[in-house]
């Protein structure tokens, strides 16, 4: 794996991340990555941390995480 490659996959797994429609907002802050959802959703968000696992890891959790409470909600 190159650098490029690496800054790739963290820019499409970001891109998937605010690009998902259960994202109304997104914050990175204090290694915690944050999405709101929209107004009027049973949840209110989801949140991981990304210390130890890794960034684009933590994206592509957060991903997996978003597409289960919506299919859920």
């Amino acid at each position: 794996m190159t650098i490029k490659f690496n800054q790739a996959q963290f820019k499409q797994a970001l891109e998937d991340v605010k690009g998902h429609c259960m994202c109304a907002n997104f914050k990175d802050s204090a290694g915690v990555y944050t999405v709101l959802y929209p107004h009027g959703f049973r949840l209110d968000g989801a949140r991981i941390a990304y210390q130890g696992v890794g960034k684009t890891v933590a994206l592509k959790r957060l991903v997996e995480v978003m597409e289960k409470h919506w299919k859920e909600g």
